[in-house]
């Protein structure tokens, strides 16, 4: 799987990952801690009082997020499956039936559903990720009434047509091409290689890839879509300012066909590390090197996590000042989490420099794991850090992503309401035994020309973090 996706959550990129995996962990809170407050109780208590479960006739569950005075109805239909449920040879399938969704249906035919897109200045946007995935519409009130049914339809009963899945398997296939040809997203591929290894739920080789997908046939995207539609665990979010009450009538109306299972508990291995199969080389003849290496970090349900991310998140501050502020070593540089069941860890660097460039991220991680910042420094990130959660609230694509996902993994949006208190409790041993015990085991992608890098390079970095 290519970055670009991994990192695609549910409704295509609508949410900013630090509030993502800082869901979950109110409970492990230490008693008694004091704390500035990020927010004060009363607007905890707003934001759980205005969220409503509801259930439909059929026993879908409907999460209600309610904003009085919004002018802006949001519904999203949330999928707790995705390519990760699926055989390696079937996982191309997932992304051309989720944008065959939004090409017309049998009520609403391409041009229609178009035409009458245009018309609002909105659009039907689905996706699906490793473990997610969902399908999304935003449009003012008093127009939902002429746009639900058509959203609806796209979900129950997509066209199929010939001719337009033809033309969307064409693309995916030149898309999937075009991702090999390109260095940046290509420096994944080779790091994917050697970290997940051949049977991850989480990769499949984009060679096989493309192999699958040359042999996908209509047939196959109908019997998947019957499962997506039936046979998947699901929920329907919405945000908005519409009673809940007339809600669930809504929805009871254009929602009927729809039918919900039970979650499946998804077993997701780590990857075995091997200290002689954690470089990989690719030859390329660019002048910039791509540099990437991917470490196993904790998952979305983990009493780490949020110290983790945390900790990532000042990395990846500190990567930018030293290595592209200061020293102007590299074009790109970042660290991040990618959360699921299982946390991916990225460090990612672009360069001319690549042997310099990795001398300076090595004190930079040593740093973070051998001395511990001070309350005023940690006090400063924790304030950045808490910008991705109010952003989030302040969007209602945002907000429907976050608590589809807060649902999904811990069946209540409380624990997204309360991140602000479980960010407060962190401290600079946190973050340090979180470096520690996270910021090892790197296994390192690179391309490049062919004499442009030594192993060596790799070899002296890498061994520094067993």
């Amino acid at each position: 799987m290519n970055l670009k996706k991994e990192v695609k959550s549910r409704s295509l990129y609508l949410l900013r990952f630090p509030l993502l995996v800082s869901l979950g962990l109110a409970s492990l809170m230490p008693k008694g801690f004091s704390s500035t407050e990020l927010v004060n109780d009363e607007t905890i208590k707003f934001q759980k009082d205005s969220t409503f479960e509801l259930k439909l006739d059929n026993q879908v569950p409907v999460t209600y997020r309610q904003i009085p005075g919004s002018e802006i109805f949001l519904i999203m239909v949330a999928f707790d499956f995705g390519e990760s449920f699926l055989r390696s040879s079937e996982r191309p399938q997932l992304g051309v039936l989720t944008e065959l969704m939004e090409r017309g249906s049998t009520s609403y035919p391409k041009d229609n559903l178009f035409a009458l897109l245009e018309k609002y200045a909105t659009g039907i946007n689905c996706g699906m990720g490793i473990e997610q995935g969902s399908c999304s519409l935003s449009t003012l009130n008093p127009y939902v009434d002429e746009l639900l049914p058509a959203f609806a339809s796209q979900l129950i009963e997509p066209s199929f047509d010939p001719l337009e899945t033809k033309l969307v398997l064409e693309q995916a296939q030149a898309a999937e091409a075009a991702s090999l040809q390109n260095p940046e997203s290509y420096v994944n591929e080779v790091v994917n290689g050697i970290f997940y290894g051949e049977k991850h739920p989480y990769w499949a080789p984009q060679a096989r890839k493309l192999e699958a997908l040359s042999k996908i046939k209509l047939d196959d995207l109908k019997a998947l879509h019957q499962r997506l539609l039936h046979k998947t665990a699901k929920r329907i979010v919405v945000v908005g300012s519409m009673p809940p009450d007339d809600l669930k009538k809504l929805l009871n109306k254009h929602f009927a066909l729809f039918q919900t299972a039970p979650q499946v508990a998804l077993k997701v291995p780590r990857p075995t590390y091997s200290p002689s199969k954690n470089f990989r080389f690719a030859a390329r003849d660019i002048p910039t090197s791509y540099v990437r290496a991917k470490f196993v970090m904790p998952g979305i349900d983990s009493p780490d996590l949020i110290a983790s991310q945390l900790m990532i998140h000042i990395l990846s501050e500190e990567l930018e000042n030293e290595v592209r502020t200061k020293r102007s070593l590299s074009y790109s540089v970042y660290a991040q989490v990618i959360p699921y069941s299982m946390g991916i860890g990225v460090l990612h660097a672009s360069t001319s420099k690549p042997k310099e460039t990795l001398e300076v991220i090595k004190p930079i991680i040593e740093k973070l794991k051998g001395q511990k910042l001070s309350q005023a420094e940690l006090a400063r990130y924790k304030t950045v850090f808490a910008t991705s959660y109010f952003l989030n609230l302040e969007e209602h694509s945002s907000l429907a992503v976050s608590m589809a996902n807060s649902m999904s993994y811990f069946k209540t949006t409380d624990r997204l309401y309360e991140m602000p208190r479980m960010l407060a409790a962190i401290t600079p041993d946190d973050i340090q035994k979180a470096a520690q015990k996270y910021l090892k085991q790197f296994r390192l992608g690179v391309v490049f020309k062919e004499k442009g890098f030594d192993t060596k390079w790799a070899q002296d970095f890498l061994k520094s973090f067993p």
